[in-house]
């Protein structure tokens, strides 16, 4: 594509917008919104767009506008819908927090062949609070933990299982063979 003169909307002590390339050797900008405090929102030839805002960025969506004769009937009508066909949606906050508030949070991960997860991450500490019941199900459950575990239940604790095995089989033994050494370090590498 030649690299043709910049065709300007306006250009004025506020800020510049224009179509076209941003220089003589710009080969990919389309159209370019650049405005005196820093803000910039950029198009280019490939289909990619970038946008800097130097201060805070605030969407108010109402959603009570009835676009057709659904929305009297849908119970959850979208209001907002960000769909991303090809790639990954990142949320970095790095000197802030990440919220979200709602009547109802749904999270599903759906990966090819069953191979969908759900993971979380913190380096000091992991809190799920329910004000009615939180429930923990899979087809395996592992808990494990570099210290101790800990269950407090001010009413009845409930153990329904097949058999219950506590303690190391393996304690009073002063080394063990290499069969049992690496079965046991196979279980608890199952477990981390």
């Amino acid at each position: 594509m030649a690299n043709i003169p910049d065709h300007k909307v306006t250009k004025n002590p506020w800020g510049i917008e224009f179509y076209g390339p941003a220089g003589e050797n710009d080969t990919q900008t389309e159209y370019t919104h650049h405005t005196k405090c820093g803000y910039d929102f950029v198009i280019t030839n490939n289909g990619n767009q970038g946008c800097i805002v130097p201060g805070y960025s605030y969407e108010h969506i109402l959603g009570n506008v009835q676009l057709d004769d659904r929305r009297d009937s849908e119970k959850e009508a979208v209001a907002k819908l960000i769909r991303v066909e090809n790639g990954d949606i990142v949320l970095t906050a790095e000197n802030g927090n990440i919220r979200l508030k709602a009547n109802n949070v749904w999270i599903e991960a759906q990966g090819s062949e069953n191979k969908g997860s759900f993971v979380v991450n913190a380096n000091e500490a992991v809190t799920i609070v329910a004000g009615e019941q939180a429930m923990l199900s899979g087809g395996k459950v592992c808990l494990s933990s570099a210290d101790s575990i800990v269950l407090n239940a001010e009413g009845y604790i409930w153990l329904l299982a097949d058999d219950v095995n506590k303690g190391s089989p393996f304690a009073n033994l002063p080394f063990l063979p290499s069969v049992l050494k690496d079965l046991v370090e196979g279980i608890a590498l199952s477990c981390k």
